[in-house]
């Protein structure tokens, strides 16, 4: 309250800039209910620093970044290296390493976040909007969207692609549970460490895939990320110099181990390792209480999907305490979770319905319509299915379906009329499918 309050008409009043980074207030919507997938975010300054943002949107992504500030075009940038198409390629490919979507499938937003003060200018910060910073009035390397180097701009693509790591693996139930064991520092080596992971998933899909990215961007790609996989490499070097010593492993000697394991037995490993905390809406079926428990359940992860014991190969060449009685307990329960899912490589373009295994619209046809249009959806389980249509203000228009359904895919029509028998009006609404497991919504289009 003290630095922006918001009234009940939705008017945000900016105060004071905040002192402090957790300081920033955030917006949050809701509406019948329900909370909005993203957030708006107030950034104070004590100057106008004058820019205007401006979208830039791709099917699951949008950008909103100034077109110029302080005489750098980001606009070409953009363009140029085709930041968009390039990083929904990379959310393409995430859903399918990970094996989630967060903010339940709904667009997610890249923000320029411009501030004159260090104090509280984030590099990057993860949810929805992501925020990537800007400190103004500092010419050179103040941004964590482009490497601001006036001899070579080039798009902070690690940064963007680890933010929206944190955001897929955030959406893992069992992984937040996993990474909130009793060993702060290990929390933060794991968390950081396999949102790092998902970019460097997302790296090696994008290049695998190419198809619809020039050279331009492919090579700026393959040459940010060598430069970043060069220092984990040497940072585990050092590790190991050193004397492995586990409590000292930070998240650059984990990404480290996870690029010497990635020689060693390929894409597959990492893809088992994500499939452990799967599916989404499930826990851990067992506590993580001690860091042991923490760095065994790791170690039979990486072991199961090797298809050898590598219990004694992490302790003695990285340091890792393993939990012998532990082992034990969870070794069946990695290997179920690992055979749940089976990884056939695919293009990222081959999205179609292989990337969330879960409760969903897949889609509606036509769309945009006049009179009717067919919706149809998966459900993964048996149960009760509600599924509504709604204004973009979030009221609802018509109810479709409440009732029980068996799993599997499903079809039905809408006529495009209220609950009282009146034909809508042009513009756009909402189909939104709830069950137990989650609520997916699809924007439908009106044209009459």
């Amino acid at each position: 309250d003290a630095v922006a309050t918001v009234d009940q008409t939705g008017l945000v009043t900016a105060i004071v800039p905040p002192e402090f980074h957790w300081q920033t207030p955030y917006i949050e919507v809701w509406a019948d209910g329900l909370m909005a997938d993203n957030f708006s975010v107030i950034r104070v300054n004590s100057i106008d620093v004058g820019v205007t943002h401006q979208s830039y949107p791709s099917q699951h992504v949008t950008f909103c970044v100034p077109p110029m500030i302080e005489g750098v075009n980001l606009e070409a940038i953009t363009e140029d290296y085709e930041i968009v198409g390039a990083t929904e390629r990379a959310y393409l490919a995430q859903a399918i390493g990970v094996g989630t979507v967060p903010t339940s499938g709904g667009m997610e937003y890249f923000v320029l976040d411009v501030a004159n003060d260090p104090e509280t200018s984030v590099c990057g910060a993860s949810g929805n909007p992501i925020r990537l910073g800007w400190l103004y009035g500092v010419p050179v390397h103040n941004s964590c969207y482009i490497v601001n180097d006036p001899a070579n701009r080039v798009p902070q693509w690690f940064v963007i692609w680890h933010e929206m790591g944190h955001n897929f693996t955030s959406a893992c139930y069992a992984f937040n549970l996993f990474c909130m064991g009793p060993s702060g520092p290990h929390n933060t080596a794991y968390s950081e460490g396999l949102a790092s992971l998902a970019a460097m998933w997302s790296r090696h899909m994008v290049l695998a895939n190419p198809q619809g990215l020039g050279p331009m961007a492919l090579n700026d790609i393959e040459q940010h990320f060598s430069n970043y996989e060069s220092v984990w490499r040497q940072d585990l070097v050092n590790y190991k110099n050193a004397g492995p010593d586990y409590d000292t492993m930070d998240a650059n000697v984990l990404d480290g181990i996870l690029l010497e394991l990635h020689d060693q037995y390929g894409m597959d490993l990492w893809f088992d390792l994500f499939s452990t905390f799967l599916p989404p809406d499930a826990p851990l079926p067992v506590t993580i209480d001690t860091k042991e428990k923490q760095a065994t359940w790791f170690v039979a992860a990486v072991s199961v999907s090797a298809g050898e014991d590598l219990r004694g190969f992490f302790a003695t060449e990285y340091g890792f305490p393993i939990d012998d009685a532990f082992w034990a307990e969870i070794e069946g329960m990695v290997e179920e979770r690992i055979a749940a899912r089976s990884w056939v490589p695919v293009g990222v373009e081959e999205e179609a319905d292989i990337a969330v295994d879960s409760d969903r619209i897949l889609m509606n046809a036509p769309n945009p319509f006049k009179d009717n249009t067919t919706i149809r959806f998966l459900t993964t389980g048996e149960g009760r299915v509600g599924l509504s249509i709604h204004s973009v203000c979030g009221s609802r228009v018509a109810t479709i379906l409440e009732r029980v359904l068996p799993a599997g895919e499903h079809t039905l029509y809408w006529d495009g009329r209220d609950t009282e028998g009146h034909r809508v009006a042009s513009g756009a609404y909402l189909a939104r499918l709830v069950t137990a497991a989650r609520i997916s919504e699809r924007k439908l289009i009106v044209v009459r």
